[in-house]
């Protein structure tokens, strides 16, 4: 008798678990989605649609609505038969998750630019991430492009291409703000100029791929 009881708890102690997963994995979503059209997902615990607006008068929009609440806010402009990309990650460390949306470069396409949504837990909205208040004078990218965050060190990289090379800035989240850190030529991450920078580049393009290229 006890060896069924101890039987019927293991098994519903499974189908428990296996509920749980299932549930979790039903509600996670993606860190990227490619847009095809809008999308309804569930953020910071709310039921959120993420409506896309492309017209012929070379603007975009992204409209968050919630419950609550409905936002608009103005993105780049979409180049002719391209994509964008919505990313779900936190960009001020703060435990909450964030809103970017990438876009196509209106040259020849060979990166993105980053408008990014910080998430307000107190009025459970976002609030545009101000470029404007960046300092890129020692940048070699004019904004923010091809963004990758490195969560472990509080930082991000952005890239772009000036003149025959490829750049990836550098900045640290610190105080609440992000700082330009350093700037350096793609190349010189692959062909570094001394051995302490061999050294480094290739202990971090192993430990995570391309996060840890810096």
């Amino acid at each position: 008798m006890t060896t069924r009881i101890t039987m019927h708890k293991t098994l519903t102690t499974i189908m428990l678990s296996s509920l749980l997963l299932t549930s979790f994995a039903a509600f996670a979503q993606p860190q990227q989605q490619t847009v095809n059209r809008n999308i309804n997902d569930v953020v910071n615990g709310q039921k959120t649609h993420f409506i896309f607006k492309d017209g012929d008068d070379e603007s975009g929009q992204l409209i968050i609505q919630t419950a609550a609440k409905q936002q608009a806010f103005d993105l780049a402009e979409l180049p002719f038969e391209r994509k964008r990309q919505i990313h779900f990650q936190d960009y001020n460390f703060d435990g909450y998750t964030d809103i970017a949306v990438s876009t196509p470069d209106m040259g020849m396409g060979v990166y993105s630019i980053f408008d990014i949504f910080l998430y307000r837990p107190k009025s459970k909205d976002y609030q545009v991430l101000d470029q404007e208040k960046f300092d890129f004078s020692h940048a070699q990218c004019s904004g923010l492009t091809d963004l990758k965050l490195i969560p472990q060190k509080k930082q991000m990289t952005s890239s772009c291409r000036g003149g025959a090379r490829w750049w990836i800035d550098t900045y640290q989240f610190k105080n609440g703000q992000w700082k330009w850190l350093k700037s350096k030529a793609a190349d010189e991450l692959f062909f570094p100029s001394s051995s302490a920078d061999l050294n480094a580049t290739v202990t971090g393009y192993g430990s995570n791929h391309t996060k840890n290229i810096i």
